[in-house]
């Protein structure tokens, strides 16, 4: 244990963070400049217009029918309305609400 408190212990170089360890110098990046000298793909570079962005084209409005509901409208609605749909169903089949039964627990194979 003392020894590899000697070795390692704290103020020895292997134990102080590397603060400059991933930094490099960077090189500056050479702007690439039309160069009016060379003969090959002077003149295409003339015709060549500047990229001023993307345009939207979108398409026509669909009618309403065609839209779909908004989440949005369904989770604004007020509570009432799903608990009153909830406590027309539950009048009826009992077996439809609740979780069915597996059929291999009641069928030819069971112990």
């Amino acid at each position: 244990v003392l020894r590899f408190s000697r070795l390692f212990g704290p103020g020895k170089p292997s134990s102080l963070p590397q603060i400059w360890r991933g930094v490099r110098r960077r090189r500056k990046k050479k702007k690439h400049h039309e160069t009016r000298e060379s003969d090959s793909g002077s003149d295409q570079d003339d015709r060549r217009q500047k990229f001023k962005g993307w345009t939207m084209n979108y398409g026509p409005e669909p009618p309403p029918e065609r839209v779909a509901s908004d989440d949005e409208e369904k989770l604004l609605k007020p509570m009432e309305d799903k608990e009153q749909a909830g406590k027309g169903g539950e009048s009826g089949e009992n077996g439809d609400m609740g979780p069915k039964v597996a059929d291999w627990r009641f069928g030819p194979a069971q112990i």
